[in-house]
């Protein structure tokens, strides 16, 4: 008994996570952290100590600080002095106080040369503000000179264009990926709609930004002969990962016929019901590019259009030659055979799918298949055979949890209970994220302090915030601390402006900044953003993801709890589980106030 005896710290942290799957995976991590030793989950770096006086101040607003800051700035330590100096000028700044600000600037960069380039911008801004704008000029110029790699150039050009508008046309030119430059464009095509540089830049920054819609719209209606081929793929990649695929598909008909442009330009009509239409396009694509992935790919959607016997020529091309995407092709082949009445055959594709691809998504969708089937005729013993080997080979599996629970189920019908609470201890201690881990312990007869289906609404956990002492993973050391002091603007302008510079972002920098969306209010966009890191196919990218879920603060950002005390009190009116309200509400609206609900769609 011992054995099948979960530890309590454990018992408790599954509490908040796995009772809540079922109104959308939510996660009460503050609760879990309490527990973590009994998790054996790692650690981000901690903190720099000597910040802890800092710290206690950054999140306050300006004129609540501003004394606390001063006396800092008096008593004390060197590098916290700085820290607390440099607060202050930002909190002045944004008050239009520059004198008092140049005060606190005065020769700061010397002694805190990790800021540098922001200490001096915020001088040439104390400085105009106090109308000593040659001294600015001077000051943003020294900046340039002094920081030329620093993306904080691209400020000091836009302060120094309402001098001469040169300074402008170079920030358009050398930092287009700049936050300040892109918003000032906005800007500028309010006056004029019409400024074909600017909407060719604001549409290659922000290709996933909704809002960018219009942009490529008007350059496609209004500028289409100035476009060239290599515009024309980025207008249609940017339709294309905003699910606009009537647009994607006649931008890319008009890009370079790569690989990529020409699947996507295939798959866009494909998805609009243009089937007809698509069809030559896959076939230009398979007769350029055979072995590309997307070649391989364009085979297995075009069989989807073709009548049945050419439909499993193409399949059998894949099967034959290109291992990789062959479980897919069998599990495609075995559909279609059996829609067309040949059990025969469909059955030999399955067995050959289960033998030779064990390993397979494709293996463990069809398993848990037959398990269901075999459950529903009450054939608990078979359902048990079928999915056991998702459990040996799918580990990281969406299925292997709910395979790990509905075994013990099988086992208890089966009555024996040894067996099941085996299954049920190991879903619960492999999978305490999932909602299965919950069902789990409820089996295990822990109902009374993880709630069932009866009980689960009105538990009252006990919540806790979460500990907000995440260190940023990658970027520059100006970016990180500019957030460990609690500037997220001034922090996210950096990060961004150095993660447009590149053309692909690896998983440490797509998290960061999905923790940069959070602090900003854009839960959906974050949410979505962490969930896509396990959709990424590179290997390595996989086995980050997989260490990165190890971490505590992966989890508080993935499941952050925006509008906490609010619902804690709302919930207690009412004697229902907060952490089940704030689950459903993560679920229907990602914590966006203006979102519309799917039952109004």
């Amino acid at each position: 008994m011992a054995e099948q005896t979960l530890n309590k710290r454990r018992l408790m942290a599954i509490i908040g996570v796995a009772t809540l799957s079922s109104t959308g995976f939510m996660l009460a991590w503050p609760t879990i952290q309490k527990f973590l030793p009994a998790l054996n989950f790692g650690f981000l770096p901690a903190e720099d100590p000597g910040r802890e006086e800092i710290k206690a101040l950054k999140d306050l607003a300006a004129q609540q600080r501003r004394e606390k800051l001063m006396a800092v700035v008096q008593n004390g330590k060197p590098m916290e002095r700085d820290q607390a100096k440099f607060l202050l000028a930002m909190d002045l700044i944004k008050d239009y106080e520059g004198g008092q600000a140049l005060d606190y600037l005065d020769n700061l960069e010397q002694s805190y040369p990790v800021l540098a380039p922001h200490i001096l911008l915020l001088r040439g801004r104390g400085q105009e503000l106090t109308n000593n704008i040659d001294g600015a000029k001077v000051t943003w110029q020294q900046l340039m000179a002094s920081y030329p790699d620093s993306p904080i150039i691209a400020e000091a050009l836009i302060y120094l264009s309402k001098y001469d508008q040169t300074h402008w046309q170079r920030a358009v030119k050398d930092y287009p990926y700049h936050p300040a430059v892109q918003n000032l464009a906005q800007t500028k095509l309010q006056e004029n709609p019409d400024q074909f540089d600017l909407l060719l830049l604001l549409a290659r920054q922000n290709p996933t930004d909704p809002g960018s819609n219009r942009i490529r719209d008007r350059l496609r209606e209004k500028f289409p002969d100035q476009l060239t081929q290599e515009d024309w793929a980025m207008v249609g990649d940017g339709y294309w990962q905003t699910f606009l695929y009537e647009q994607a598909a006649e931008a890319y008909a008009k890009a370079k016929p790569t690989p990529e442009n020409l699947y996507r330009h295939a798959r866009s009509l494909h998805v609009s019901d243009r089937g007809t239409e698509a069809i030559p396009v896959y076939k230009r694509l398979i007769g350029a590019f055979p072995d590309a992935e997307d070649g391989i790919r364009a085979r297995q959607r075009m069989a989807l259009l073709l009548p049945p016997q050419a439909a499993i020529e193409q399949l059998n091309q894949i099967i034959n030659n290109y291992a990789q995407f062959a479980p897919e092709a069998l599990e495609q082949k075995a559909k279609l055979l059996e829609g067309q009445g040949d059990l025969k055959n469909s059955a030999k594709t399955w067995q050959q799918l289960l033998d030779q691809y064990p390993k397979s998504e494709a293996n463990a969708k069809y398993r848990w298949r037959k398990a269901l089937e075999a459950n529903a005729k009450q054939d608990w013993k078979t359902a048990w055979l079928w999915s056991q080997p998702i459990l040996e080979n799918h580990l990281d599996g969406d299925l292997t949890a709910k395979a790990g629970f509905w075994i013990g189920k099988w086992a208890t019908k089966l009555n024996r209970p040894e067996d099941a609470a085996q299954y049920f201890l190991y879903t619960a201690k492999a999978y305490p994220h999932s909602y299965y881990a919950w069902r789990s312990l409820v089996m295990l007869g822990y109902g009374e302090q993880v709630g069932d289906f009866t009980t689960l609404k009105s538990l009252q956990p006990k919540i806790e915030k979460p500990s907000g002492s995440f260190t940023p993973l990658v970027g520059s050391e100006a970016f990180r601390e500019l957030y460990q002091l609690g500037e997220i603007t001034e922090a996210s302008k950096l990060f961004e402006a150095q993660l447009n510079f590149q053309d692909t972002i690896n998983v440490d920098e797509q998290f960061t900044d999905a923790v940069l969306k959070i602090h900003k209010g854009k839960y959906l966009g974050a949410i979505n953003q962490i969930w896509q890191l396990g959709q990424r196919e590179e290997p390595e990218a996989k086995k980050r993801w997989q260490e990165l879920r190890t971490e505590p603060f992966y989890w508080e950002t993935l499941f952050a709890m925006p509008y906490q005390d609010l619902i804690e009190t709302w919930s207690a009116q009412r004697d229902l589980n907060p952490l089940l309200v704030m689950g459903l509400i993560r679920q229907e609206s990602r914590f966006e106030k203006d979102i519309v609900p799917r039952w109004e769609l």
